[in-house]
């Protein structure tokens, strides 16, 4: 699903800058990122597994992903991580971990350690305070 900031899911990528790629099994959270992005600069383009993460990925070259620890198909976004900054071509896109589950301190530590540019709780982003 690609969609500009404005919200609309049948709108194409129109331009590759501040592209924000939103990898999330969980649709709900894919759309209120969208929500969030509109009225501004960023573009975002949203997959849930680690297939299309992968696809979308090559075709789009996004500047920063958002990757979900759980997701659908037997990796995880831990291992999609690894995967991401073990190749050359991927290893500079930031990636920032998210999940919607408690993760304890040596798995946010291990995604550090991986290159993870950062770690958040899906529930502290649809919840601020």
């Amino acid at each position: 699903m690609t969609t500009p900031a404005s919200g609309s899911p049948k709108s194409p990528v129109a331009s590759q800058t501040g592209l924000i790629m939103v990898v999330d099994d969980e649709e709900e959270f894919r759309i209120n990122f969208f929500r969030a992005l509109a009225g501004t600069e960023f573009r975002a383009v949203g997959v849930a597994c680690v297939a299309e993460a992968l696809d979308t990925i090559k075709k789009s070259h996004p500047r920063v992903i958002l990757l979900d620890w759980s997701l659908p198909g037997g990796i995880n976004g831990f291992s999609l991580l690894k995967a991401l900054k073990g190749t050359p071509a991927t290893r500079h896109i930031p990636v920032i971990m998210t999940s919607g589950l408690p993760r304890t301190d040596s798995e946010k530590r291990d995604m550090l350690k991986v290159g993870a540019e950062g770690f958040f709780s899906k529930f502290d982003l649809m919840h601020p305070r």
